[in-house]
């Protein structure tokens, strides 16, 4: 929400004015055209001044190696509904923040782990704390497909341990 809904909240602490910092989280990403079932469980790290730091726009580190890739159990039954489940947990000063990828209530894929993120100064590549902003950010959820990709969602469930960090009038 951070930078979409409240204007200069991913402000990087200090840098130059217009330097941001935000983690984008896909939860669920179909788009490997040439494996139809697999799908995209991914973070991406962008920041700097758009269009100043680096021409295309936003500086970014993605999930690399391991990538992101899911690829469900081989004859997966797609014309039943199945549950696509994404756990995330904050790092704290003591422990490690994950992210971990459901299908059918089984873990799939790898889990990308970071360390706690305390504003420490750019670059985010290589860092320790790679994707940790994402621990100080609130996710927003957008379910869309492309021109011609129809898919159809049964429901959508969110929890949380707690509304500590929860925004408010």
């Amino acid at each position: 929400m951070e930078g979409n809904v409240i204007r200069g909240a991913n402000h990087w602490p200090g840098q130059p004015a217009g330097y941001v910092h935000d983690v984008e989280v896909d939860m669920f990403e179909a788009d490997y055209f040439t494996k139809p079932t697999a799908y995209g469980v991914g973070l991406h790290d962008w920041y700097g001044i758009p269009h100043v730091t680096c021409t295309a726009g936003l500086c970014g580190v993605g999930m690399l190696n391991p990538s992101g890739e899911r690829d469900p159990p081989l004859g997966t039954d797609f014309r039943q509904y199945h549950t696509y489940g994404f756990l995330w947990i904050p790092a704290t000063a003591t422990t490690s923040g994950s992210m971990s990828a459901y299908f059918d209530g089984q873990l799939i894929g790898h889990t990308r782990t970071w360390t706690q993120y305390t504003n420490q100064p750019p670059t985010p590549v290589g860092q320790p704390w790679l994707f940790g902003r994402m621990d100080q950010q609130h996710i927003f959820f957008i379910l869309g497909t492309g021109q011609g990709q129809p898919f159809t969602v049964k429901s959508v469930n969110v929890w949380q341990k707690n509304a500590l960090s929860n925004m408010t009038n």
